[in-house]
């Protein structure tokens, strides 16, 4: 049976308990422990829809940024040497760039290489020509006619490019291994700190990304390493020689 209680410490007046009267008294039903039961065939059939919409629509979104990249990369001026990279989150992170903490932290990133765990010497993001510039929606590194260009927008779209500087041009021009693998690996450590900052909350974020390297045909890939000794090498075509097919 249930009873109505006539007031209220609280004033929710009229609330309903369930009791039992038993012995002269009254006696309320508490709830020590969670209550289990088993799923009906619709509770489960709606449960299986639900994260099979879910994981359709996520797969529509990473597809849907996949298009807009290669439009993007479409864009990009092939006849120059250039690295051109864009990492895209499927989901928005919202970052204020109005916010003064949020200045610092990205004045730190983007002018400091070891804040996001890369090397301080090492072919990175940071422009050593000038400052970040913060606009309402976005940061960038780095001008139009710089020779490497960082930007950030409010949404976490990372965009990095490096040209003119990119290799050793001349008569045999040539790219050494860590100067193409650091500048990729420096802009997907930076996201990394992004996400780690500001991806809270977003358990099934995805990031999709887009790579250019345009103007090398013909050029080959140097041995070595930056962290090891300076070596000589021959200008014999056929020694540690690697030709670049586009």
């Amino acid at each position: 049976m249930t009873a109505r209680r006539p007031d209220s410490r609280d004033g929710q007046e009229g609330k309903q308990l369930s009791v039992r009267q038993r012995d002269g008294g009254w006696r309320f039903w508490i709830r020590i422990d969670a209550r289990l039961r088993e799923m009906s065939f619709h509770e489960i059939a709606k449960e299986f829809s639900r994260r099979s919409k879910a994981e359709s629509t996520k797969k529509d979104r990473v597809t849907e940024i996949a298009a807009e990249l290669r439009k993007a990369q479409a864009s990009v001026v092939i006849e120059k040497p250039q690295l051109w990279l864009r990492l895209v989150p499927t989901e928005s992170l919202e970052i204020g760039f109005d916010v003064d903490a949020t200045k610092v932290q990205f004045l730190s990133w983007l002018t400091d290489a070891s804040s996001t765990g890369n090397r301080r010497s090492g072919w990175n993001f940071v422009n050593d020509l000038r400052g970040p510039r913060f606009f309402g929606n976005k940061v960038t590194h780095g001008n139009d006619d710089d020779y490497m260009r960082t930007e950030i927008t409010e949404q976490g779209h990372v965009t990095f490019w490096v040209r003119d500087s990119l290799g050793q041009p001349g008569s045999e021009p040539s790219i050494a291994p860590y100067e193409l693998i650091e500048y990729p690996v420096s802009v997907f450590r930076l996201m990394a700190a992004i996400l780690n900052r500001y991806g809270n909350g977003h358990a099934d974020l995805q990031v999709v990304a887009g790579l250019v390297i345009s103007g090398i045909r013909g050029w080959s890939l140097r041995p070595g390493s930056p962290r090891g000794p300076a070596r000589c090498y021959c200008s014999d075509r056929r020694s540690f020689r690697m030709t670049c097919l586009s």
